[in-house]
């Protein structure tokens, strides 16, 4: 079981000072922030082909998120024990986090470590490379020969041979055999994220070298070394700390892993192999640790069978432990293959998740990951599930039929009536004979799904006006109304078909599913009439909320800023 560590290295860094919004009193959200967000929450892939649509509706959730959460705290919500133990796990993941942050990740980020890296920022090293691969499991024969040949390539460079010629010949990157072996230049960021880009990076001209790692053999040629302006030490401080971090990220994490080790002394530890077959047959239950643990767990610590699991000089986990474990520390992944090992690997990692929540609540790092201005979007997700299911959800009263009646006639017309529907398979080809071969293969039973490696699926909407689009989008489609005149598994083709005036296509459809326009009756919606009563009403209500906690706490949106730095990235707002 791996635990996640955030090592907050970001994509993007910049002056954070260019502010998009205000929330409350002096919440900023700057560029960076939205556009991070934009891409964890991944509404540059939702609005892949318009993506400037990605950052209002990201932007809006920000707001939203930071003015629930404002209130959620502003309303003593956090001193609700009862309430807060729903997200224990996700508290102690952060408290996990904030502890590393604060002990290890900028353990090497040293002013001297700073100044080092500020003396070769002035250096950009250009060269080129042959790469030998050496074979998996190869022998030590193998390997010796190679290092032979390494040092043949390096003689034939030092004595003047055409090197991109040796490249074709020797080279395993097939990448830039054509470029002659010309590799991207190593300045001084790169120089510190890999041990053969730092041994280029300090090369003299013209010098050749063979650099072997576990894998492979580079035979390299430092061809030139620019000299670039760099900006005082003050103004580049940041950005080295930032780079310095990420270098050193593997070492920060290789002591955090030590200081986890010494929590417990696995040597010592004693397993109830019948305990954790017990865990083992669970776990095997589909959906058992989405939420049926809990009744099962908790019938055995009732009739008293709380069994042990793990026992040490420093710990005890029985059933009542292992309980708590998943209630407030870290829950099982979902596989359908978990073994023994698995199981005693999630125990232990628990454990160790829990003493270091427990030594980072000591230190006061609780108040950094619980205050109305707390950055962990993570944490603040779960907050706003909390605060929606205290104030929305409560607020909407349990309908009784009278009230879902009296929905139902308000929403007939738009909710419960069932325009008229048809879905397709559509297969298109450049001509005729395509269509009509698919067509034959069709009649001698190959299914209409298989005829081709593309078949689309259209799903067809006719509107009371009687105008026909497809379903998920506004277009209008030229088959429209010839997909309506079809009965389901009816097949025709070849169609023509135009994409675009100057390209015709041909088609075959089939019809796959159809359903007639109708006035839905209460009877006919009475099974699902309450989740749209509900969910309706969560909506009404939240638009209320947000736009009463907008002018609770107040909220500035710098549109001119925002539009700015959209156009900087390719992004332009209309």
């Amino acid at each position: 079981m791996l635990v996640f560590i955030s090592l907050k290295l970001y994509a993007y860094q910049e002056d954070t000072s260019n502010v998009v919004a205000v929330v409350g009193k002096n919440y900023k959200v700057t560029f960076l922030d939205l556009r991070n967000f934009v891409d964890e929450y991944f509404y540059n892939k939702i609005f892949l082909n318009e993506k400037s649509k990605g950052y209002i509706p990201a932007l809006n959730r920000i707001i939203i998120n930071r003015l629930k959460v404002f209130d959620f705290f502003e309303r003593g919500l956090n001193n609700n024990k009862k309430l807060m133990q729903n997200i224990n796990r996700a508290i102690n993941e952060e408290l996990f986090n904030e502890y590393y942050e604060l002990k290890y990740a900028n353990k090497y980020v040293t002013d001297s470590a700073i100044r080092k890296a500020y003396k070769i920022m002035d250096r950009v090293v250009s060269y080129r490379q042959i790469l030998i691969n050496k074979p998996y499991n190869a022998t030590p024969t193998i390997i010796d020969s190679l290092r032979n040949l390494a040092y043949l390539i390096k003689s034939k460079i030092e004595t003047g041979e055409n090197f991109s010629e040796l490249v074709k010949i020797y080279s395993d990157d097939e990448t830039n055999v054509n470029n002659g072996g010309i590799m991207p230049p190593v300045d001084w960021k790169k120089s510190l994220m890999s041990e053969v880009n730092n041994i280029i990076f300090n090369l003299p001209t013209n010098s050749v070298r063979i650099i072997e790692t576990s894998q492979s053999f580079y035979i390299v040629k430092i061809d030139d070394i620019k000299k670039v302006n760099v900006e005082p030490l003050e103004k580049v401080k940041e950005e080295i700390r930032l780079v310095l971090r990420e270098a050193f990220a593997y070492l920060s994490l290789k002591d955090f892993e030590e200081e986890q080790k010494k929590l417990i002394n696995e040597d010592k530890i004693v397993w109830n192999k019948s305990g954790l077959e017990k865990i083992v047959n669970w776990s095997k239950i589909q959906n058992f640790y989405d939420g049926a643990y809990r009744d099962t767990i908790n019938k055995l610590i009732t009739k008293g069978e709380n069994f042990i699991i793990l026992s040490s000089p420093n710990y005890r986990v029985d059933l009542k432990k292992f309980f708590q474990i998943l209630n407030d520390v870290l829950i099982m992944g979902r596989s359908s293959v978990i073994k023994e090992q698995d199981v005693k690997n999630f125990i232990l990692e628990a454990l160790k998740i829990e003493a270091i929540s427990k030594k980072a609540r000591q230190l006061g790092l609780e108040k950094k990951v619980l205050n109305p201005y707390l950055k962990s979007n993570f944490i603040v997700d779960q907050i706003v599930k909390l605060y929606d299911q205290e104030i929305i959800d409560k607020q909407i009263p349990e309908p009784d039929e009278f009230l879902l009646k009296k929905f139902y006639e308000e929403n007939k017309d738009s909710l419960y009536y069932q325009l008229a529907k048809v879905n397709i398979y559509l297969i298109i080809a450049p001509d005729t004979l395509t269509i009509n071969k698919y067509k034959e293969d069709y009649k001698n039973g190959i299914p209409f799904e298989r005829l081709s490696n593309r078949v689309l699926v259209k799903r067809f909407i006719k509107q009371k006006s009687g105008e026909i689009k497809l379903e998920d989008s506004n277009e209008k489609s030229i088959l429209g109304e010839l997909v309506f005149n079809m009965n389901v598994n009816d097949v025709i083709g070849p169609i023509l078909y135009e994409e675009n005036e100057r390209e015709k296509k041909y088609a075959l459809i089939k019809c796959v599913y159809k359903r007639e326009e109708k006035q839905l009756t209460y009877d006919d919606v009475k099974e699902n009439i309450r989740n749209d009563y509900m969910k309706y009403k969560k909506e009404k209500f939240s638009v209320e909320l947000n736009n009463r906690l907008k002018n609770k706490y107040g909220v500035r949106v710098f549109d001119d800023v925002l539009k700015e730095k959209l156009a900087s990235i390719g992004i332009f707002l209309n």
